[in-house]
């Protein structure tokens, strides 16, 4: 006999082996073309969506990044207003309802900008919004699906809880994934360390005991560019952790970072 999971009275029952299939292919994703073609495959068919918008940060002082999945032109997404109101009243309303899934119907979203982002969202007519709380890095995620229908099907919102975290953990093995750091050019600093600006830059706030996530609000970058800015530091200076990284870069002397001055 087949295991079967029912997500609602008023549902199907859906096939326990495909959820598990499903979360086993999770953990293969290490590019975002894969993450991609995963969320519009069987994942797409358990939760019918046309966008995944993912926002992650400190949402009480309005220090949050956004992600469209999948990629979509976000160039507006820094100087349009509508993703950013949009964001906070749905991540409060999360909140009060106890952090728990839910669904809005019959929303529009009032838009001039015609970038292809905005011309989706004033298509989209329901969102299904879940969130989660990463206390490691003390920031909040919130997923939010948009779709062109009146309403998501009953059983979408357990569905979303069972699978949010295999979703949340497959974004954060993309190793590709858009850089938001837009500094221009990447010039070596001179010296021995071999390393450019902005990992100097970054490496400094590391060894000011800063977390990846402190780095990002400071640099107005993500906690995952930080990441990859880290994973290159580590390959230049041949070391596998923070710790090593600052104190190699304390053997090369001032050679490999720039004297820094002012408060820090």
């Amino acid at each position: 006999m087949q295991n079967i999971i029912s997500t609602s009275r008023e549902s199907q029952p859906v096939n326990h082996g495909r959820i598990l299939q499903i979360v086993h292919e999770s953990t293969q994703i290490k590019r975002q073309l894969q993450f991609m073609l995963w969320l519009q495959g069987e994942l797409q068919e358990l939760l019918p969506h046309t966008l995944l918008l993912q926002a992650y940060g400190d949402f009480s002082r309005g220090h949050v990044h956004y992600n469209v999945i999948p990629a979509l032109p976000a160039g507006c997404l820094t100087k349009s207003q509508d993703i950013p109101d949009l964001v906070p009243d749905l991540f409060d309303r999360w909140v009060r309802q106890g952090r728990a899934a839910y669904s809005l119907s019959g929303m529009t979203v009032q838009s001039l900008c015609q970038c292809e982002l905005h011309r989706n969202l004033r298509t989209m007519r329901s969102v299904l919004v879940h969130g989660l709380r990463d206390e490691r890095q003390h920031i909040d995620l919130l997923y939010v699906l948009f779709q062109d229908a009146e309403k998501f099907e009953p059983g979408a919102h357990r569905m979303l809880e069972l699978l949010l975290p295999h979703i949340d953990f497959a974004s954060r093995r993309i190793t590709d994934m858009a850089d938001d750091d837009d500094d221009g050019e990447d010039i070596a600093f001179p010296g021995r360390s071999g390393l450019t600006a902005r990992e100097c830059e970054i490496l400094k706030w590391v060894g000011n005991g800063k977390t990846n996530y402190e780095i990002g609000m400071i640099l107005d970058i993500s906690a995952f560019t930080v990441k990859n800015h880290l994973q290159r530091i580590f390959r230049k200076l041949d070391v596998i952790n923070r710790a090593q990284a600052i104190s190699k870069i304390q053997e090369i002397g001032h050679g490999g970072l720039p004297h820094w001055t002012g408060r820090m």
